[in-house]
């Protein structure tokens, strides 16, 4: 993995996990370190590649759902990942767009930044390779 690739999956893999791995474990991944902690972050960080590939070859939100809720703690309810494409891919509001998919408006909304994330990193991702 190139330096553009690393520093794109380090940022997108700090903002799922939520928090920073210390600069000492980033710099030894960074050198190629494969034991201790740096090379638990190159798993990650290669894992983390292996997904966003996968989500920009996806065409259906189903696919995506399932990426999504591989890496994520916390997985949506179909009905919200329902509500939070038919935004995203149709434009549809969001309350309109919860309501169709018979869930709260909130879960809708906070679940459409994130799928944005996704897309946004993938593409990232993609322009490189």
């Amino acid at each position: 993995m190139d330096t553009k690739q690393f520093d794109i999956l380090l940022q997108f893999h700090k903002g799922l996990i939520r928090s920073h791995p210390h600069q000492k474990t980033i710099d030894a991944a960074r050198s190629g370190v494969k034991d201790g902690a740096s090379g638990k972050l190159l798993v990650a960080l290669n894992s983390r590649k292996e997904s966003l590939k996968q989500w920009n070859k996806s065409a259906t939100s189903l696919t995506k759902r399932n990426i999504y809720n591989k890496n994520n703690t916390r997985n949506p309810s179909q009905g919200a990942f329902d509500g939070a494409f038919a935004v995203i891919d149709n434009g549809k509001a969001i309350s309109k767009a919860a309501t169709a998919a018979k869930v709260n408006y909130q879960s809708v909304k906070v679940l459409i930044p994130r799928i944005e994330r996704w897309n946004e990193y993938a593409k990232k991702l993609a322009v490189i390779f």
